[in-house]
């Protein structure tokens, strides 16, 4: 588990067809440290940044990470060792 790595390689395409890369790597085992770090990171911004989450404490429903957490999770994510990147928006 110690040995292992990952990287992804995203690209998002928007109606009127701009694009935007990111990419998410870390230096550890995909299918097990890197899960644990995204859950755990996840719980914590729930629990103890809730204040700063989009939409604040009233937003509930079925959301994903990227609108449920945003930044808080991106920030928590990369405190923790990952590496999220992403480039400008190119058309």
């Amino acid at each position: 588990m110690d040995n292992g790595f990952f990287r992804c390689d995203l690209v998002g395409i928007a109606a009127d067809g701009r694009k935007v890369y990111g990419t998410v790597s870390d230096k550890s085992d995909p299918g097990n440290r890197a899960t644990v770090k995204f859950l755990c990171e996840s719980a914590l911004s729930l629990a103890m940044n809730a204040d700063q989450l989009p939409g604040g404490q009233q937003r509930g429903g079925v959301l994903t990470p990227a609108t449920g957490l945003g930044d808080v999770l991106v920030k928590r994510l990369r405190n923790a060792g990952m590496h999220l990147e992403t480039s400008d928006v190119i058309t």
